[in-house]
């Protein structure tokens, strides 16, 4: 996983930073920020482990999804 954006905005916005590593501490396999930046996603196994990351998060991020992948 890798955005050639995610160095620059991570550093005017440090936010990105804590919320991809708050994914990866709760089980996520890899996290990153999309395109140029509207979103920060983490990568599950098992839907069960995401829904859990996503309940502990929302508290601080309340715009905080699961989605499925098509």
């Amino acid at each position: 996983l890798s955005n050639a954006f995610e160095p620059e905005l991570e550093g005017r916005f440090p936010e990105i930073g804590t919320l991809r590593q708050a994914l990866l501490d709760r089980g996520a396999l890899g996290a990153r920020l999309t395109g140029t930046g509207s979103v920060v996603y983490g990568l599950f196994g098992d839907r069960d482990r995401a829904e859990i990351a996503a309940a502990a998060l929302r508290p601080q991020w309340p715009e905080t999804f699961t989605v499925r992948a098509l």
